[in-house]
């Protein structure tokens, strides 16, 4: 095995859910050399870059794939926003710990 590529997570705070997914194509993982992922002894972070080596597709196509088999799975169109700016005041609201 090569090791873990990939996680998903929920969250409840507030009575805001936060979930969200995580899938690691070509990053550095220099950080992430202690960690047990989900408890899995002996299972290293890995990427899709360990997996496939030279056969592995650019993030770009990896992204457009992903959101398009979402959008699919869930019968869901997929409306792209910019993650530029400010934070929305309901998100900072639940971030703080009160």
């Amino acid at each position: 095995a090569v090791g873990k590529v990939a996680a998903i997570g929920f969250r409840l705070k507030k009575w805001v859910s936060f979930h969200g997914m995580s899938f690691n194509v070509c990053n550095d993982l220099m950080g992430f050399q202690t960690i047990v992922p989900c408890g899995l002894v002996g299972e290293p972070v890995a990427t899709l870059k360990m997996v496939l080596g030279d056969k592995c597709p650019e993030m770009e196509q990896v992204r457009e794939r992903l959101l398009s088999h979402f959008s699919e799975v869930c019968n869901r169109q997929i409306e792209r926003y910019a993650a530029e700016g400010e934070m929305p005041e309901i998100l900072r609201e639940v971030m703080t710990d009160v």
